[in-house]
């Protein structure tokens, strides 16, 4: 039975990310979507955070791909979170995916390591039922999601 059945004008956002698997032994360094679920009212908006984990190694900028159910959900805004302090975006309300990209300028620093919130993201329900909205991440590719380092390696 699907949520809208039970529970009309709800939508629930169940945030995956789709990730790498990490080692064993050491984490890896990773982008997640921060509350991992969240629930907003047909109309509502809710605020979610794309954050980051460098597992103690020293990222220069991240790369964000994020895709979303236009029909059920939107994407209001992205601002910069405090982690990297430039942030560009491309929001597609068409065709659901928002491309994100955090780094630091020639002014800054090179280099940071630690954990932190890249963006700040506000979704607003527009129809009633299950949403998802999916961090695109595959392990050796540099078209999707990705941190990359001083050197420019991801």
């Amino acid at each position: 039975m699907s949520l809208s059945a039970r529970v009309p004008f709800i939508a629930l956002l169940t945030l995956f990310l789709i990730s790498s698997p990490g080692k064993a032994i050491a984490a890896s360094p990773r982008l997640y979507l921060d509350p991992a679920t969240a629930t907003v009212s047909s109309g509502s908006t809710v605020t979610l955070e794309l954050k980051i984990d460098t597992a103690g190694i020293e990222a220069a900028a991240a790369d964000a791909k994020i895709s979303f159910p236009p029909a059920t959900i939107g994407i209001v805004n992205v601002i910069a979170g405090p982690f990297f302090p430039k942030l560009s975006k491309v929001i597609n309300s068409t065709t659901g995916l928002v491309d994100l990209h955090a780094y630091f300028d020639s002014t800054d620093v090179t280099g940071k390591s630690g954990t932190g919130t890249v963006a700040v993201i506000t979704v607003k329900g527009t129809a009633a039922g299950a949403a998802q909205l999916t961090l695109s991440c595959t392990s050796g590719s540099t078209t999707d999601s990705n941190i990359a380092n001083p050197q420019g390696q991801d």
